[in-house]
């Protein structure tokens, strides 16, 4: 899976060659919505209310954004257990990484549930030109009024 296609990755370089801060921005914080099995097609759901959870890769768990729900991830599926689990539609972690992988000295800020003192400090790093990339959710976007953005691309813009 690829959240940044060449294209947006082309314009995020030469955002960077320019000195302007690009921001990316998806619905989910956690490295990925969906976990599904690729062996028997089973969605990893909340054992309380059914509904599809997310897995964080920080903490390597898994939790609902329902309930709050949350345990450790297992690459087991629970319905025939076998070691097959995809992890489907990107968040803002997974982006991270990949925005990492492709291009390694790149310097990114990830605004996902910063408290006050934290979301002050990540934005002066974005005034004092010390960041390249902004990732972040729809919510905190609308707070950035930055006047070195350049560019702004929505990724998996069919879960918006």
């Amino acid at each position: 899976n690829k959240s940044i296609s060449k294209r947006l990755e082309k314009l995020i370089l030469m955002n960077i060659y320019l000195k302007k801060i690009s921001v990316l921005v998806s619905t989910t914080k956690e490295y990925s919505s969906l976990i599904m099995c690729r062996s028997c097609g089973h969605v990893i759901k909340c054992p309380r209310c059914g509904i599809a959870v997310k897995y964080n890769k920080k903490n390597n768990q898994i939790n609902c954004p329902t309930c709050s729900y949350k345990a450790d991830y297992s690459s087991k599926c629970s319905n025939c257990n076998e070691d097959s689990l995809l992890l489907e539609s990107f968040g803002i972690e997974q982006i991270n990484e990949e925005l990492h992988q492709k291009i390694p000295n790149i310097r990114t800020i990830v605004l996902d549930n910063p408290d006050y003192n934290e979301y002050g400090s990540l934005i002066t790093k974005a005034i004092d030109n010390e960041v390249d990339v902004i990732i972040t959710t729809p919510n905190y976007m609308r707070g950035l009024e930055l006047n070195n953005i350049n560019l702004v691309g929505i990724v998996n813009i069919d879960k918006i």
